[in-house]
């Protein structure tokens, strides 16, 4: 009969997610792990099989919970411009609460880790689906409601708010300036008309 675990997973699980976050999988010992998730190595390898395996479950937790956060935001918003503005207003208020300045753990993860590990783009592709489709959601939802032009190029524009929102995060990893950060946003929203 197997032992019940002496630990809760999940708390385990976002645990290692903070370190990896911080430090970065290269940077992250094993040791690091056991001492963050205050869990002994054979616990480790029995729930999460390798600093691999636990990296792939730790990014994987953070776009769940980043989606949940964006879902939120937008959840607050009645229009389709407003709903837009709430995802990047929640961006750049993480991004200054973040007294470490670790930026977005997906953006770590891409500029870290890729191309090299498959596995890997496969969860920030993932998360990018999820961003396109999200923001192609409200521009069309916007030209639907009359809110945006009829001719407004959707096409050009997802790509275009998936790479300011992603500039935002690390823009205010290396210079967390509200003001800047918000000019940024403000000369985004300024293409939806």
């Amino acid at each position: 009969m197997a032992r019940p675990k002496a630990f809760a997973e999940q708390d385990a699980l976002h645990a290692a997610m903070e370190t990896f976050w911080k430090k970065g999988y290269h940077h992250t010992s094993m040791q690091d792990l056991v001492d963050s998730m205050g869990i002994n190595r054979a616990s480790l390898y029995d729930t999460f099989i390798d600093k691999h395996t636990l990296y792939l479950n730790a990014l994987e937790r953070y776009r769940d919970l980043n989606c949940a956060d964006m879902a939120e935001a937008v959840a607050g918003a009645d229009t389709a411009r407003a709903k837009i503005h709430a995802i990047f207003d929640r961006a750049i208020a993480e991004t200054l609460e973040d007294k470490e300045h670790k930026g977005c753990f997906m953006t770590n993860a891409t500029l870290e880790m890729l191309p090299h590990y498959a596995d890997v783009q496969a969860i920030v592709a993932n998360n990018f689906v999820y961003l396109d489709n999200t923001f192609r959601q409200l521009l069309n939802d916007g030209i639907t409601a009359g809110e945006f032009s009829a001719t407004l190029n959707v096409d050009r524009l997802v790509p275009f708010l998936m790479s300011q929102l992603s500039g935002i995060r690390v823009l205010g990893k290396a210079i967390p300036d509200g003001f800047m950060l918000n000019q940024v946003v403000d000369t985004a929203l300024s293409c939806l008309r």
